[in-house]
């Protein structure tokens, strides 16, 4: 029995997580149905993925490919992160808003992951499933996706 996305459990169990947060539906007219409405403090934005850069640590052992993510939250922000990253943000997301679908991340691949074509076609493919995520009304304000995407990371806590 696998429950990747957390809706068999939720429909099973119920949902014992709490958030924090606010969640607002509203109501849209034009469209005659429900909708997510946006938080006006914190509306949806795009992102830019870029430059994939192949980094080293542990003196050369484990190698890794790092994007830069461009954003205009808070003036011009650029921050670096790794595939392990955005899976970080994917299970945090999935686990917070279990009643949103979350769009699967690109799959993983250990052999060729370093040839320019794969580097390139994961870099677009992460790109369009950040830029899902930062135009979804809901998600675009939640901490986890506003810390991805400004926030950072020492070496200390780049897991």
């Amino acid at each position: 029995f696998f429950d990747k996305h957390g809706v068999d459990n939720y429909l099973l169990h119920g949902c014992k997580a709490k958030s924090d947060e606010h969640v607002h539906i509203g109501y849209d007219e034009k469209e005659g149905g429900i909708c997510w409405s946006h938080n006006p403090t914190m509306p949806p934005f795009t992102c830019k993925v870029e430059e994939p850069l192949k980094g080293t640590k542990l003196g050369g052992f484990k190698s890794f490919i790092e994007y830069k993510i461009h954003t205009q939250i808070s003036g011009n922000r650029v921050v670096g992160r790794r595939y392990k990253q955005f899976d970080w943000l994917h299970e945090q997301l999935v686990n917070k808003f279990r009643f949103i679908c979350i769009p699967p991340l690109p799959e993983k691949q250990i052999a060729g992951r370093f040839e320019q074509e794969f580097v390139e076609e994961r870099r677009r493919q992460l790109e369009l499933w950040l830029n899902r995520i930062c135009r979804h009304p809901v998600l675009c304000a939640s901490f986890p996706v506003q810390h991805f995407v400004t926030c950072e990371l020492t070496d200390g806590n780049n897991k």
